[in-house]
């Protein structure tokens, strides 16, 4: 039993090495390459979302600011929100801390799908047992 602990460990220790190193070797991003990479993901998404009534969204700004309504425009540096009111506001890329579109995130689409397939399984055995004969014993 200790022999096969210690070798466990030892193929731990080396193996966890191997995978560790390269990953602490590789240099920390810049902030400016991070917020670069913010605002390339929000225009991503926000061209993705598209223009108009049906564009609605909710974007949280660094400065704590909320804004909710749905997206009018988009342009290479800014884009137009409108809330309900009518009331329209300019917010720019990189003062976006979190942005929500319409639409469920990949997540919940994968935990629809993965309930979905579990139920026809259910409904496929129930319906196998039920027209199947009982056991004697």
């Amino acid at each position: 039993m200790l022999n096969k602990l210690t070798a466990f460990i030892l193929t731990a220790a080396i193996f966890g090495g191997a995978i560790a190193n390269p990953v602490l070797g590789q240099a920390s991003q810049t902030k400016q390459a991070k917020q670069a990479e913010k605002v390339a993901e929000v225009r991503g998404r926000i061209a993705k979302l598209g223009t108009g009534e049906k564009a609605k969204v909710k974007v949280k700004l660094y400065s704590g600011t909320i804004y909710q309504g749905y997206v009018s425009s988009a342009g290479d540096s800014d884009f137009l929100i409108v809330d309900k009111t009518g009331a329209s506001t300019k917010v720019n890329y990189s003062d976006v801390k979190s942005f929500v579109g319409k639409g469920l995130p990949l997540a919940a689409k994968i935990g629809i799908g993965v309930l979905a397939g579990i139920g026809a399984l259910v409904v496929i055995f129930g319906i196998a047992y039920a027209s199947s004969d009982p056991p004697r014993f």
